[in-house]
Formats: C-alpha cells, sequence, structure tokens
C-alpha cells in the first residue's frame, strides 16, 4: 500500500476523532425517553455519554475485537441504559461498567481490572493538559476530557506520570496533583454484571509498558495476513476510482464552460443563435 495512502487515511481517523470528541450520543432537542433526558439534565451524565461514545468510535476505528462483539456491546450497552427508568444511579453504573470495558478493550486497564482516568470534581469540566515533558512549562499536546481512561505508561516520583491518551494515541505527561487536588482517579473494574465479558486483561502497563501499548499490526481480528492485504489493496483501489471520478467530472466541467462560452458568442450571430436553437 502506498504510503500516502496510508498517511491519508491515518490523518482522517484522527482529525475524526477530534471532531467528534465532545458529541452526545443522544440528541435532547428530541429525545422522548427517560433515561436519555436526564442525561441530557445532568452534566454528570452527559460527560460520562461524550467520553463513553469518544472511546466508541476509538474502538471501532482502530479495529479492535470484531464487529460483531462491538455491535453487540454497544446495543447490550444501550439497552441496559434504557431499562434504568427514574433511576440516576443506575445510569452512571451502567456508564461505568461501559467505560471499565472500553478501556479494557483499548489497553488501558491495570492487572486488577481497573484504569486511571482524568479526575473531576463532579462540576468542573475543565480537562488535564498532556505536555511532551514532564515539567509545567513544557509545550501542550492536547488536553484530555474530565472522566476520559488513560493508560499509564510510567508512574514516577516526581509528581509527574507518563500517559497515552486514547482517543489520540499521544504519549506524553500530566501533573499527579494541581491545586492540592487529585489529577487521576482510579477507577475499578465494572464488570460483574456485564452482558458482554470484559475482553482479557493486558499485562500490567507499569511493568511493561511496550508490551502493553498497541502494536502497530494488523486489527487483531484479521489475523489471516493475506486477507489483511487484500483489505489494503481493496482501499487503494477505491482512491483510485475516486480520483479517475474527480478527473472526469473535471473534464465535464470544462466541456460545459466551452459550450458555454460558445453559446454566448454565438447569440451575437443570429444565423449561429438560430443554428444552435437559441432564438425564440
Amino acid at each position: 500500500m502506498d504510503i500516502r495512502l496510508a498517511a491519508t487515511v491515518l490523518c482522517a481517523v484522527f482529525w475524526g476523532l477530534q471532531a467528534g470528541a465532545n458529541t452526545l450520543s443522544v440528541d435532547c432537542s428530541r429525545t422522548q425517553i427517560w433515561a436519555e433526558q436526564e442525561i441530557c439534565r445532568k452534566p454528570a451524565l452527559m460527560r460520562l455519554d461524550v467520553v463513553d461514545l469518544a472511546l466508541f468510535r476509538t474502538l471501532r476505528a482502530s479495529g479492535g475485537l470484531s464487529e460483531p462483539t462491538r455491535a453487540d456491546h454497544r446495543a447490550a450497552f444501550l439497552a441496559g441504559r434504557e431499562a434504568c427508568q427514574s433511576d440516576t444511579p443506575c445510569l452512571e453504573s451502567a456508564y461505568r461498567r461501559d467505560l471499565s470495558w472500553l478501556a479494557a478493550a483499548l489497553g488501558a486497564v491495570d492487572a486488577k481490572g481497573g484504569y486511571w482516568a482524568v479526575a473531576t470534581d463532579g462540576t468542573s469540566t475543565a480537562g488535564l493538559t498532556l505536555r511532551r515533558k514532564a515539567s509545567a512549562n513544557a509545550k501542550a499536546l492536547e488536553v484530555i476530557a474530565a472522566e476520559m481512561p488513560v493508560q499509564v505508561l510510567e508512574q514516577t516520583n516526581t509528581g509527574w506520570w507518563q500517559v497515552r491518551s486514547l482517543t489520540t494515541g499521544v504519549s506524553g505527561w500530566v501533573p499527579r496533583s494541581k491545586a492540592g487536588r487529585a489529577t487521576l482517579t482510579y477507577q475499578p473494574q465494572w464488570a460483574e454484571d456485564d452482558v458482554t465479558p470484559v475482553p482479557p486483561l493486558p499485562a500490567a502497563v507499569v511493568s511493561d509498558p511496550v508490551a502493553a501499548a498497541p502494536a502497530a499490526t494488523p486489527p487483531r481480528d484479521m489475523v489471516d495476513r493475506a486477507e489483511y492485504d487484500a483489505k489494503l489493496a481493496e482501499i487503494a483501489a477505491l482512491t483510485a476510482a475516486l480520483v479517475d471520478s474527480q478527473s472526469r467530472i473535471d473534464a465535464l466541467k470544462r466541456q460545459v464552460a466551452e459550450v458555454l462560452a460558445a453559446m454566448s458568442f454565438c447569440t451575437a450571430d443570429p444565423e449561429c443563435a438560430n443554428a444552435m436553437g437559441l432564438q425564440p
């Protein structure tokens, strides 16, 4: 596969995730379902919904797990969420369980099955700035949203931890505390009542961050190299077809412009205009 095509695909995935980073899964102006209305009423639930949808889209874009597994789990989560009639704690539990499952699928859980997430005091929507180096003056790479799980790569005693953003794959450093408040909070595993089993846990990220980080290999559900290469060839063929279609459109535009120019010139000549049917 051409390296430029691969780069284009990766950029499209990256910017697509960035653009949808603050998207709700519900339409607050139309919903008639109690669970969705409650999400729209409660900022804390809205933050969980935004994070949950962003992680699901990341998992889908990365090709992690199979499409049937992802679809079945998403359907089970949404059904469980809607079943929480007039029970706000039930809604939060549904999201916590789903975030635990998604964090595991994206390789962010530890040996205990829990994960670290950007802390919130329950009202603040401010995220956590990811920096290139372990310094408040270092270049900012991105802002990770409140409640968003992260993969911890290294814990140090200097007050800074190295983490990886799950939605963009960018690694950097974050302060362990800010203004006397912890910036990361530990979320235990919420999988005991989940309909879909949690994927097998990866190795502890602190002891072996390289092994725990996603490798640049074909998606796990494409173990057959020939099938993987066929998919890449299909993408390349579709891209070539799009380029060819654009060339045909450009050629047609030029022909139309030439015809319009000829018609404009011809109107000044009665005989020509009559021959082309431009005279009434």
